[in-house]
C-alpha cells in the first residue's frame, strides 16, 4: 500500500488541477459572481435584532441598486470592498438587489433577492 500512496497523491493532484483548470474557463467565459445572503443577530437581551445583507462579487459592480423592505430604492453604495454589508435592514422584509457588472455591449444585469428573518423567529425557547 505503501508504494502505491505517492501515486495516489500524484492522481488526486491532477484531478485537483484539472477541477481548477474547468473553473477557471467557467470563469473566463463570462460568468459573473454575485452573491447575496441575510443575517439577522438577536440582541442578547430584549426582542430586538439587526438585519444586514452580505453581498461578495468577483469584481466591482458598475452599479446597484437595493429596492424593496417598504423603504425608497437606495444606490449610493461604496462598490470597491467585498464582502459588502448593507446594514440595518428591517427584519422580516424582503429587499432585491440588482448589480449590473462590465460596460457596453458587455454589460451584464444580476439580480438577487433575498429576506430577512423577524424577531419572532429568532426567539429561542425557555427551559
Amino acid at each position: 500500500m505503501t508504494k502505491f500512496l505517492p501515486l495516489i497523491l500524484v492522481a488526486a493532484s491532477l484531478a485537483g488541477c484539472s477541477a481548477i483548470q474547468k473553473a477557471q474557463a467557467l470563469t473566463a467565459g463570462g460568468t459573473t459572481l454575485f452573491l447575496a445572503r441575510s443575517v439577522t443577530l438577536a440582541a442578547s437581551t430584549g426582542n430586538s435584532s439587526t438585519s444586514s445583507a452580505i453581498l461578495l462579487w468577483g469584481s466591482s459592480p458598475a452599479s446597484l441598486v437595493r429596492s424593496g423592505g417598504g423603504v425608497p430604492d437606495k444606490n449610493d453604495f461604496a462598490l470597491n470592498t467585498t464582502p459588502f454589508t448593507d446594514s440595518p435592514l428591517q427584519a422580516g422584509q424582503t429587499y432585491t438587489y440588482s448589480a449590473k457588472f462590465g460596460s457596453g455591449s458587455s454589460e451584464k444585469a444580476i439580480v438577487r433577492t433575498l429576506s430577512t428573518v423577524s424577531p419572532a423567529d429568532l426567539q429561542a425557547p425557555v427551559l
